[in-house]
């Protein structure tokens, strides 16, 4: 392999590599200006939209042992779009782009180590920002502890409530104990 070539392989294994995703794209039919455009968008979330060649990407594919599964997926004219933020956020500007302009198509992709296909990039795409999912979790883990604080608390708490009854009857007026009784024996 010439060293040109070898330098372009070695920016695209390490691209690919260093990234919590790679999204690949079928981007033919999109204008310069579009793909600007979504260059722009995809900026924002720290992500980077990068045509490659199809044999530079298998070459450093197979470089990282990615598998024939990702290789499949590389067809046709490809575009990668790598990043370290979120990777719903990346999917749902790739779906608006598909819904504004009917572009670019997805090819699937790789999120850590599993092989995504073009549905399962478009179920990421549907999921709540990484925050959002994150404030989930917590509440989700910290449920059971709150209800097991409310159980707990419960027993102390009316126990409480029973010494407050008997210490308010011993200061209540013997005279009108006497009555109290006299009331409730229905006399």
């Amino acid at each position: 392999m010439r060293p040109e070539k070898k330098s372009l392989t070695e920016e695209i294994r390490t691209r690919i590599r260093d990234a919590s995703y790679a999204l690949l794209l079928d981007y033919r039919g999109m204008t310069v200006q579009q793909m600007t455009d979504l260059r722009r968008r995809l900026a924002g979330k720290r992500a980077l939209l990068q045509v490659v060649a199809n044999a530079f990407l298998i070459h450093a594919a197979r470089e990282l042992e990615w598998g024939e599964e990702f290789e499949r997926l590389v067809d046709g004219p490809i575009a990668v779009v790598t990043g370290a933020g979120g990777v719903s956020e990346v999917a749902r500007i790739l779906r608006a782009s598909r819904q504004e302009i009917k572009l670019p198509v997805s090819r699937g992709g790789r999120l850590g180590r599993a092989v995504l296909s073009p549905s399962d990039v478009e179920q990421i795409a549907s999921l709540p920002p990484r925050p959002e999912m994150l404030a989930i979790f917590v509440a989700t883990v910290a449920a059971p502890m709150s209800r097991l604080v409310g159980v707990l608390s419960a027993k102390p708490m009316s126990l409480l409530c029973a010494l407050k009854a008997i210490e308010d009857k011993k200061k209540a007026p013997p005279a009108a104990g006497i009555m109290e009784q006299n009331r409730s024996a229905g006399t």
